[in-house]
């Protein structure tokens, strides 16, 4: 989902550009409504889509009652027309914003660009109504798959709750997977706009205003991301771990794994997913989670393998690599589009359909762009969770020759059978607490049974272990390299102008 809330964010933002540039022009993909058509436009388009949302789970919740819960296809068949749906709710939303008119209702009709933050919260109020509807009239499905986790638990003789009701399913989507991508945004566009408002006034001598501004926002973004935990920390449901000889044991782990954290804490998730996470960079704001499926339905020595996972992320500074992904990335593909527009512009001259339909074209390799950018985002975030795997299994591995001392700190590079087990046996707990399929994959991780193959084969291949570390190093060193030359071009970019 977070996925998707990038993708809103970005088209949200590209159309608004868009608008603005050709304010007071009648771009015939821009709706031509007045205020009230354009309401029901889209108050009609939302109730459509939630109607073929709900058509549509019917049918699934048909299928995987006729299949059974236990076929792989049934387990997997969730997971893909969650994927479809997704698309066609970007794809919607994109024309409520173009067609449907509501970019230029906010912006040109009703001219509230001018009002911090307002602007940017009725931009993306359809969005957040699309999603909405999707979570109410999925709930039965997920119904359906906890109900099978929950049987299958209690078979096991695994305590469990009931199943959560569409109330709090509804709660914890909204807080866990919208609020953690858009409040830390939020603030971002807070700050942005108050810079816009009030830099005029405060620095009226400054000749380069736009370069400060810039400057100013990026010290703000930065400051921003660093106590983003403090805040995320509020939006997820959480409370500190509570005392006893499992926080004991997992402090104790921490401090043999040198790994500073300001705060152990136990995420309330009902007892329907079964995870962990690791927030921010720097550990006086940096929070260690364990969700509340976790600690009840798995042994400590799976639950170490999970913290030892998220310990892994810290260990390699994959958050601040992914960071840097971001920025290095991000500013080489503003660089293309920039020389690809300049390209257009020098283009038209020769070609009128070029002139005619460069917003299209333009709008277009922006997208390509961004299609590239997220799967090579997604390529090295797999293999990220690959190395923190192997850490994982590095860590509650006893080291061979001394029993007191992990393998980790005698043999970083060797990975031996039984830190793999008990890897694997923690990966597999949690698809079946998660109730996914062990074959199903996501943009950020590879499937279940591709990480356990992964581990063994690092466990069973004497120097594949250290060959992998030496890839991701190099995945590193290439980011670093990437940030520089982009930083490089901008500047170069600059001077030509």
């Amino acid at each position: 989902m977070q996925v998707s809330v990038l993708l809103a964010v970005f088209i949200a933002f590209l159309v608004t550009g868009i608008v603005q540039e050709h304010a007071g022009e009648d771009l015939f993909w821009l709706g031509q409504w007045q205020p009230i058509q354009v309401v029901c436009l889209l108050v009609g388009s939302i109730l459509i889509f939630g109607g073929v949302s709900r058509f549509i789970s019917n049918l699934l919740l048909k299928r995987l009652e006729r299949l059974g819960w236990k076929n792989r296809a049934a387990m997997r068949l969730p997971a893909k027309i969650d994927l479809i749906i997704q698309f066609l709710l970007i794809m919607l939303y994109l024309a409520q914003l173009t067609v449907g008119g509501w970019c230029k209702l906010v912006f040109q009709q009703w001219d509230l660009g001018r009002y911090i933050l307002v602007w940017e919260i009725l931009l993306l109020l359809p969005f957040f109504c699309l999603v909405i509807f999707k979570w109410l009239t999925f709930y039965d499905i997920n119904y359906f798959i906890r109900s099978h986790v929950v049987s299958d638990q209690l078979a096991g003789g695994i305590s469990t709750r009931p199943v959560w009701t569409r109330k709090e399913y509804l709660i914890f989507q909204i807080r866990n997977s919208l609020l953690i991508m858009i409040m830390p945004l939020l603030f971002i566009f807070a700050a942005r706009d108050i810079l816009d408002w009030g830099m005029p006034q405060w620095f009226p001598n400054v000749d380069n205003l736009g370069q400060l501004k810039e400057i100013i926002s990026s010290c703000v973004v930065g400051i921003i991301f660093l106590l983003s935990p403090l805040i995320l920390r509020m939006v997820w449901s959480t409370r500190t771990f509570p005392d006893g000889p499992l926080r004991e044991r997992l402090e104790k782990f921490c401090k043999g794994l040198k790994l500073k954290y300001q705060n152990i804490l136990l995420w309330n998730t009902y007892s329907a997913v079964a995870n962990a996470a690791v927030m921010g960079m720097i550990w006086p704001v940096r929070y260690v989670l364990l969700s509340d499926a976790l600690v009840e339905n798995m042994d400590d020595d799976e639950i170490e393998a999970v913290f030892g996972h998220e310990a892994g992320h810290v260990k390699y500074n994959h958050i601040l690599f992914l960071l840097l992904f971001v920025i290095g990335f991000g500013s080489l593909a503003f660089l293309l589009l920039e020389g690809f527009l300049m390209l257009l512009a020098k283009m038209s001259d020769s070609f009128s359909f070029i002139n005619l339909y460069s917003d299209w074209i333009s709008g277009g390799f922006s997208l390509l762009i961004l299609a590239g950018w997220l799967t090579l985002f997604g390529w090295v975030s797999r293999r990220f969770e690959w190395q923190a795997d192997a850490y994982a299994a590095l860590s509650v591995t006893p080291d061979p020759e001394d029993g007191s001392i992990k393998a980790i700190d005698q043999h970083p590079e060797i990975l031996h059978l039984d830190g793999a087990r008990i890897m694997k046996s923690a990966l597999q707990r949690v698809a079946l607490l998660n109730g996914i399929s062990v074959y199903s994959r996501s943009w950020r991780h590879s499937s279940i049974a591709n990480r356990i193959d992964l581990l063994a084969k690092f466990a069973s291949q004497p120097g594949q272990l250290k060959k992998f570390m030496n890839q991701v190093t190099m995945i590193k060193i290439v980011i670093f390299v990437v940030l520089i030359s982009s930083i490089t071009g901008w500047w170069g970019l600059a001077k030509l102008q």
